[in-house]
């Protein structure tokens, strides 16, 4: 058998690209987006992007547990959901083109829920996930 070969990617801390979605559940399958951020990192400078979307649905109390907002902020506040994830795939692949890493905690979870909101959504760039460093680097701490 042939070991696996695993090319390595040089990883530009001063060229970052921050993601993150807050959602309307856990399930990437059936969530909805409620907020979005990228945070595009140059060396000591950055430049944010956030968005609130309107999901189009009750946020459940469990996620306005988590995140803060309720159904009727967003209604009044947030943008239509399809512009939010639009111009958040859109941001994600202007980063990739910029050469860009993408990094995203639980990067599984919120790529899933971008890819169910727009299925031509690929990754087409390197994504570091600092959950996954975390669970290779110490798999039994807690938290």
């Amino acid at each position: 058998m042939n070991p696996e070969i695993i090319t390595p990617v040089s990883l530009d801390r001063n060229r970052l690209l921050a993601f993150d979605l807050e959602t309307t559940g856990p399930d990437p399958r059936t969530a909805h987006v409620v907020t979005s951020a990228l945070v595009a990192i140059d060396g000591p400078r950055k430049v944010e992007l956030n968005w609130m979307a309107d999901p189009g649905i009750d946020i459940p109390e469990g996620a306005t547990a988590v995140h803060g907002i309720t159904t009727a902020q967003a209604r009044q506040h947030g943008r239509p959901h399809a512009e939010v994830v639009a111009e958040t795939i859109a941001g994600v692949r202007a980063g990739w083109r910029e050469g860009r890493t993408l990094v995203v905690f639980n990067a599984a979870y919120d790529l899933t829920i971008l890819r169910r909101w727009d299925p031509s959504f690929e990754v087409l760039g390197p994504v570091l996930d600092p959950y996954v460093v975390d669970r290779a680097i110490d798999p039994y701490r807690r938290g």
